[in-house]
């Protein structure tokens, strides 16, 4: 599932809809959420630490 959120930002509109995410999460017995973003998005990487993801694995690519 992809959820873009750019008006958003600042709000607390993503820590609500992350809020929401745990919940369903535990609902269902659901134990580990899997959460990717582009690089260059600082914002979305500084907001995933703020809810205490860790990075545990890099992708890379090269175009040909």
């Amino acid at each position: 599932m992809n959820i873009i959120i750019y008006e958003g930002e600042e709000k607390g509109y993503g820590t609500r809809l992350m809020q929401r995410i745990y919940e369903i999460a535990n609902e269902r017995g659901i134990r580990e959420i899997e959460l990717d973003y582009w690089l260059e998005n600082q914002g979305v990487k500084n907001f995933y630490e703020k809810e205490q993801f860790t990075k545990y694995r890099e992708v890379v690519r090269k175009s040909l």
